[in-house]
């Protein structure tokens, strides 16, 4: 018998699982409801769906491959860990000062998005490394010690450290890894020289931040996966989709799951630019719309990239598929805010408990009805 290969997709409301005999091309589409808090527990039934209704034994798949909306949907729904930032003492308002543009300049009314990290979260680290790479101030780690303590004591359960100039000498922040990984094992910490050493500090804390905002989400999702497919026999090597259409091994995206941010709407951009392909189109306009979010970008002969993505709130200063991202899915909850002004979203109902009249157990109002949840 062939070989066969599995894509998955988790979406905010909906797992989608994808079986293709490598001979043939014989295709197999299945769907479970996303389980909210346990998104692996969908991929797992969706995957002895498949393997049931095709006849098939788990050694048979040679290829697995996973992409998800889950990171996206976090940053989304500002669902991710509550995280601390350590930076270089004298820059704490990294985040808040951001690159002084705000969203709507010419309003009087413009506000500045709330960072993903309170200022009262963020501590600043004695030391300092210049424009090209000397250090001119030793790490001080009695002073990273404090900071981590002073965070864990405000409740903070992920960590980012982001030191200037780390792109061309990241001493420093090793350090602080070191020290902070000694003494607190089970915190999940990331560096920017590891996420994106690219100059810029606004940028670089960003991504370092969006990575440990997702990080213990992703880790514990990525690591459950791999458990429930190995308890079920699957026994090829797990790959993870990228931002930027290409794959990773999953312990790979474990450690930097932001760069996974895009993970399942890149997938489609590339499934929709190939068919594009097969078609003789050139030039398309996709849209991804799922239960929690929609996801749009343009192909001109092939998919555009960008080094600068938009999600929610935020930009994203990472190689991606160029995708713009919106917290208003088939399943986003309709409210009226303090105001009195009816608003869609970024909350959606999820896939359990479905939207309300779909069953089973919601209770909230979807933008587009029962339907969404059938």
């Amino acid at each position: 018998m062939s070989g066969w290969r599995i894509g998955v997709d988790v979406g905010g409301t909906f797992t989608d699982v994808a079986l293709v005999e490598e001979a043939t091309g014989r295709v197999g589409v299945y769907k479970a409801p996303t389980t909210v808090g346990e998104p692996v527990t969908g991929v797992l039934e969706g995957v002895r769906e498949g393997l049931a209704r095709e006849g098939l034994d788990p050694a048979d798949v040679v290829y697995f491959g996973a992409g998800s909306t889950l990171a996206v949907n976090t940053i989304i729904q500002r669902s991710g860990e509550t995280t601390g930032l350590l930076v270089t003492q004298g820059f704490r308002d990294v985040l808040e000062i951001r690159r002084t543009r705000l969203p709507d300049a010419p309003s009087f009314e413009a506000a500045r998005p709330v960072p993903l990290v309170r200022r009262a979260h963020v501590r600043e680290v004695r030391e300092r490394v210049g424009a090209d790479g000397a250090v001119l101030r030793p790490l001080d780690t009695d002073s990273v010690v404090q900071g981590v303590e002073e965070l864990l004591g405000a409740g903070v359960t992920a960590l980012a450290v982001s030191f200037l100039h780390t792109y061309i000498n990241p001493v420093h922040e090793q350090e602080a890894q070191a020290v902070i990984a000694e003494r607190w094992p089970g915190l999940f910490v990331c560096a920017s020289w590891e996420t994106w050493p690219q100059q810029r500090e606004y940028e670089r804390t960003l991504v370092c931040v969006m990575n440990a905002y997702v990080g213990a989400t992703m880790r514990s999702y990525y690591g459950k996966l791999e458990e429930g497919l190995r308890a079920m026999g699957v026994g090829c090597p797990v790959q993870i989709t990228q931002s930027n259409g290409g794959t990773v091994s999953i312990d790979e995206a474990a450690r930097i799951p932001v760069r996974a941010m895009f993970s399942g709407p890149a997938s489609g951009v590339m499934a929709a630019a190939k068919s594009a392909r097969e078609y003789g189109e050139a030039k398309l306009f996709t849209l991804d719309m799922g239960g929690t979010s929609a996801d749009m970008s343009l192909i001109d002969g092939a998919p555009r990239v960008s080094v600068e993505s938009t999600i929610g709130d935020f930009p994203l200063f990472l190689p991606a598929v160029a995708i713009e991202t919106i917290g208003a899915g088939g399943g986003s909850i309709a409210w009226v805010d303090p105001h009195g002004v009816l608003k869609v979203g970024p909350p959606a109902a999820g896939g359990r408990p479905r939207p309300a009249g779909a069953g089973p157990g919601g209770c909230q109002p979807p933008r587009s009805g029962p339907e969404r949840g059938e």
